[in-house]
């Protein structure tokens, strides 16, 4: 690969043996995952977070509509989004650390359960946590990138002085797990099934993976189609088919092909 040779099954090999080496966390145990067991994942990561998501998608759903929820359900959401929503969000809504809004938090439940009204600062982290739907993607190209030259390193695979040129692999790694991760379905701990598509960002034109996650049934499913996998790859350059925005029903195969990009398996 440092090299300049791209061949899809040295990939393949690559986080197929990793996978056991990675730990839990891993964005390389994720891939490898899927590339063992790409139909259907009901753990890891991007399982996770599509979970952690649907929590926060209910919540708000439901108070839309007129239900507000109750204080325990309240408490779940918040601990939902609180395992989503970035440092830097929590301090640009609420003005304080992840620290403070979880403690805010707290003391307004509790007030809340004693039937005591919590004060400005508490109840707006307790509304901001408790009450919004957040979503944020479970990794990048670049954390798995990160990840890769990592734990290749770690197990003597990579020597450290290759870090930069093994770093010029990046398109091709993402590429991958944009392919092995399209068509695959996660099962959340509900029973429901979120199905993983290849997608375009509207905005910007880059390639990435998202889940169409059910979140509730009024006679018709409601579900929330969010990002789990985002790359900076521009589609325009590397995908030679255009995923329809939304689109998770029809099922186009692909490989990342002979000339380097995503192409449809015909």
């Amino acid at each position: 690969m440092i090299r300049g040779e791209r061949h899809v099954k040295d990939l393949d090999r690559l986080f197929a043996d990793l996978r056991f080496t990675a730990s839990d966390g891993s964005t390389v145990r994720e891939v490898g995952d899927f590339s063992a067991h790409r139909s259907e994942r009901d753990k890891g990561i991007i399982m996770k977070r599509a979970e952690e998501m649907q929590i926060s998608a209910r919540a708000w759903f439901q108070q839309m509509n007129g239900h507000g929820p109750t204080l325990e359900e309240a408490k779940r959401t918040a601990k939902a989004n609180l395992r989503i929503v970035p440092d830097h969000r929590i301090m640009e809504t609420l003005g304080m650390s992840r620290q403070q809004a979880v403690s805010h938090c707290k003391q307004a439940a509790k007030k809340l359960a004693d039937g005591r009204k919590p004060n400005d600062r508490q109840k707006a982290a307790f509304n901001f946590l408790a009450g919004t739907f957040i979503w944020e993607t479970a990794f990048n190209g670049d954390d798995l990138m990160e990840d890769f030259t990592n734990t290749l390193i770690k197990v003597g695979a990579l020597g450290e002085p290759d870090r930069g040129r093994f770093f010029e692999c990046k398109t091709f790694v993402a590429l991958h797990a944009l392919t092995v991760m399209h068509m695959s379905r996660l099962r959340l701990p509900d029973g429901g099934s979120a199905p993983l598509r290849l997608q375009i960002m509207e905005k910007t034109g880059t390639l990435r993976i998202k889940a169409n996650i059910p979140i509730a049934d009024v006679g018709k499913p409601v579900t929330c189609s969010v990002s789990v996998f985002e790359t900076n790859l521009k589609a325009d350059m590397y995908c030679r088919i255009r995923p329809e925005v939304g689109d998770f029903v029809s099922e186009v195969p692909i490989e990342i092909g002979r000339s380097g990009v995503i192409e449809e398996i015909i």
